[in-house]
């Protein structure tokens, strides 16, 4: 059986999701007193031995003369002093399945079968509406279908553009299908990265083990569907997340695996005469840091040239405190095509380092007169006029 760590949200100043754990409020430090527990959807089951052996001491208690919680074990009240034995025990709610009398077990058997034919019921509709947006999506795909094809034209579709040319090609250009390299060129570069301490923000959860708090505050991090089935108004038998949760009266929570799908429903009554049951959709909160912390960043990234052969890689020259980087290496041409349209492209080393300025090579074109890729050098290669 796991246990949960839920949330309970702050009456005087409005602050949210503070921790089961906390008996004082992290916003206005007043004492949490007779607040309603609720566990935040997807929270992970508690294994810190200490706080697990705070879930399991038993439920709080109210102190009654000052409403202050305190824990089971605590003899007096740790806000005002007042005995143990003139408070109340704050009050449970839940049961596990295994403890249902064999009247409530045949209420659950029949509010599974009620969800059952819900289940069945919205599938059918599901398909339904599956047919329906299917053929929405044909009649959608064949008009997006249009404008892409007229965005093709005017983009030329299929390979890295450039300037110059017709508005509108298909296929290879009408004067040949080869290409001029114009120019080309090479780079490498290499970064060079020193420590800096930098602000950011994030979910708590992930901000990084070196990191600095600056400022914590809560914020929505989405919705849970809450679901109870209540007999007579008596304690809750099973509630959202199909599992049946167990508040503990001390801000944790207790489950025991799937309720096999009988708790929870977003409908009419739960079962049989004395017994309901009531859906709804709750925020679920998280806590929201602002955090510095020492990263390495780049600082300088000196970089080597050349348009003949491939450079060297250039010197960082490191300086105390940094170190070397991502190293980055590119290799661009720039070709004319036959109505006069200049490419620009990325090529492999050895690729470039065939290609001769003023050479005409075999290109290949998509149909909507994107070029594709440059091949070996086109039969009769000479510079051609422009």
């Amino acid at each position: 059986m796991a246990i949960r760590e839920g949330r309970w949200d702050c009456a005087a100043c409005g602050r949210t999701a503070n921790r089961g754990r906390e008996l004082r409020c992290g916003g206005c430090g007043r004492a949490r007193g007779k607040v309603k527990f609720y566990l935040p959807l997807n929270e992970p089951a508690v294994v810190e031995g200490e706080l697990l052996a705070v879930a399991k001491a038993g439920p709080d208690w109210i102190c009654a003369f000052c409403q202050a919680s305190n824990r089971s074990t605590n003899l007096a009240c740790t806000g005002c002093g007042g005995p143990r034995e003139e408070g109340a025990v704050r009050a449970t709610g839940g049961r596990d399945v295994t403890e249902l009398t064999a009247q409530q077990a045949e209420e659950k058997r029949v509010f599974a079968e009620r969800l059952k034919a819900r289940a069945e019921l919205y599938a059918k509709q599901r398909a339904r509406n599956m047919k329906i947006a299917g053929a929405v999506a044909v009649v959608f795909f064949f008009l997006c279908s249009g404008v892409a094809t007229t965005f093709a034209f005017a983009s030329r579709a299929g390979g890295t553009q450039g300037v110059g040319g017709p508005f509108i090609r298909l296929g290879a250009p009408s004067g040949g299908s080869d290409v001029e390299l114009l120019s080309k060129a090479a780079s490498r570069r290499i970064d060079v990265e020193a420590e800096r301490l930098v602000s950011d923000e994030s979910w708590c959860s992930s901000m990084p083990g070196n990191a600095r708090e600056l400022g914590r505050s809560s914020r929505q991090s989405g919705t849970r569907q809450v679901c109870e089935w209540r007999r007579d108004g008596g304690p809750v038998l099973g509630v959202a997340g199909f599992r049946v949760q167990e508040d503990m009266g001390n801000g944790f929570f207790s489950d025991s695996g799937s309720s096999g799908g009988s708790s929870s429903s977003d409908w009419g009554s739960g079962g049989s005469s004395g017994s309901s049951s009531s859906c709804t959709s709750e925020p679920t909160y998280a806590d929201w840091c602002r955090w510095e912390a020492m990263r390495w960043i780049v600082v300088r990234s000196p970089e080597n040239e050349d348009s003949v052969s491939v450079p060297a890689w250039p010197d960082p020259a490191l300086q105390r405190g940094e170190r070397k980087g991502a190293s980055v290496e590119t290799y661009e041409g720039v070709v004319l095509t036959r109505d006069g349209e200049r490419i620009g492209l990325h090529v492999s080393q050895s690729q470039w380092l065939g290609w001769q300025s003023g050479a005409r090579y075999e290109a290949e074109w998509s149909f909507f007169g994107g070029l594709r890729s440059v091949g070996g050098p086109a039969s009769g290669s000479s510079r051609a006029s422009r």
